[in-house]
């Protein structure tokens, strides 16, 4: 609802409530009284459970609510809030609000003038802010072309390398196992990528065709496991999967794009890992703001990544440097498409890594009880 406009009705709460694009935190009436002060009752409190507060610091009045507004950004909200009250104007603007531990939420405050057969108030509302979504079209633009810079490296080293064998008839068979190299090096290099684009189309496919249902967890995580488990086996590394809560034994939630992630995660560390361990541990599967929070890792002994590293990973095509990464070509795609997943599911993904002891994806999704 991108404007706001006069309602004359008995379900005007409701009904504008309704229409936000995102859940409301609270919402409140404002009276305006003949000296030009305004009166507010609180109609809907329940922004503590959005904000991390517990409900005593929380507040349940209106003088508690500007309070953790940022200083910075109180005194403008406080006149402009006035201004339109007196004049009888709507009013929309952002709003930041101190939450637990100092961090600050921006919200999008909207009033708008109620007029019913017994009074006239007005009613005002706090939402998220909504996110400003890049474009599917511009997003795929982007994609496209740094993929098609991504290729012209090797397709520049396998035509120049033809290039100086047809041209240069003095070339000896060393020299041309050089070039030959480079060309089998490039080719390897751009079936990785196309490999890498086949999963990036298929994620595609998945958050398309992928419906929200039941999901058995252990069993996900399971199968997840029986399918790196002959790589494991191949390499002598060793495997376990842990839960340090009791987990619901079925969720609600996107099962396609769920493995996906956890089957990226477990590939990934059984490419860099030579020795040691590949552990997948369900941290917990708690109540949260949305749902269920699920929370697990993927942690590996492998060869670990540098704070440089570890700063692009999620990078579309960064595939950092050879002699840290062990070059296992492929386009560096997949931990990009693993961030795209996770975030499609409301979530966070984050890494810690050190060079020679390994590496830890910490994923947390938000799941429904089922």
């Amino acid at each position: 609802m991108s404007n706001i406009m006069y309602i004359n009705n008995n379900t005007i709460e409701n009904s504008y409530v309704s229409q936000q694009p995102y859940p409301a935190f609270f919402y409140f009436k404002a009276r305006v009284n003949k000296d030009w002060t305004f009166d507010i009752d609180w109609v809907c409190e329940n922004y503590h459970q959005i904000t991390g507060l517990p409900a005593t610091q929380s507040g349940s009045s209106f003088s508690s609510f500007t309070e953790r507004i940022l200083p910075q950004a109180r005194h403008r909200f406080l006149q402009e809030l006035s201004t339109a009250l007196k004049s009888k104007s709507h009013i929309q603007l952002p709003v930041p609000l101190i939450c637990e531990k100092q961090s600050v939420i921006h919200l999008d405050f909207k009033a708008a003038p109620v007029h019913k057969e017994d009074e006239s108030y007005y009613f005002c509302i706090l939402c998220p802010l909504a996110p400003k979504m890049e474009s599917p079209t511009v997003k795929k633009q982007k994609f496209l072309g740094m993929l098609i810079h991504e290729m012209r490296h090797p397709l520049m080293g396998i035509l120049s390398s033809i290039d100086i064998i047809r041209h240069n008839q003095k070339t000896n068979s060393m020299d041309s196992e050089d070039y030959l190299s480079v060309i089998e090096q490039s080719g390897e290099a751009l079936l990785g990528m196309v490999d890498d684009l086949l999963e990036y189309s298929e994620s595609l496919s998945n958050y398309r065709e992928d419906q929200e249902g039941l999901v058995n967890l252990n069993e996900l995580f399971a199968t997840a496991r029986n399918l790196v488990l002959s790589n494991i086996i191949k390499k002598r590394l060793r495997f376990e999967m842990r839960s340090h809560s009791p987990v619901p034994e079925c969720v609600r939630t996107y099962p396609k794009r769920l493995a996906q992630i956890i089957n990226n995660l477990l590939s990934n560390s059984v490419k860099y890992t030579d020795f040691g361990t590949i552990c997948l541990e369900i941290l917990s599967c708690e109540p949260g703001t949305h749902g269920l929070d699920l929370i697990f890792s993927v942690r590996d002994t492998g060869i670990g990544m540098s704070e440089d590293v570890q700063n692009r990973i999620f990078t579309p095509f960064f595939r950092g440097d050879s002699r840290e990464t062990g070059n296992p070509g492929g386009s560096g795609l997949g931990l990009y498409i693993v961030k795209e997943l996770v975030e499609s599911l409301r979530g966070e993904i984050s890494c810690r890594s050190q060079v020679g002891l390994g590496t830890e994806f910490l994923v947390q999704v938000i799941v429904q009880k089922p």
